[in-house]
């Protein structure tokens, strides 16, 4: 094999391992950004079930001490 040659088929295989880490990094940096979404979505759910469940409760309290009363 010429010397050239080589050079060209050493380069193609860095090149493919430069873009398989940089692949590798950018899903594991996509699924970061899922995980950190499912968990400020979570919180939030919780957030709204928590001021429901607040909601709920102080519409009862006013309708006892309406009755109350």
């Amino acid at each position: 094999m010429p010397k050239h040659d080589v050079l060209v088929f050493v380069a193609s295989i860095v090149i493919v391992i430069i873009v398989a880490l940089f692949l590798n990094k950018t899903r594991e940096g996509i699924s970061m950004r899922v995980e950190e979404a499912e968990r400020l979505a979570e919180e939030q759910a919780r957030k709204k079930t928590w001021l429901a469940q607040e909601k709920v409760i102080a519409e009862a309290t006013e309708a006892r001490r309406a009755r109350e009363n």
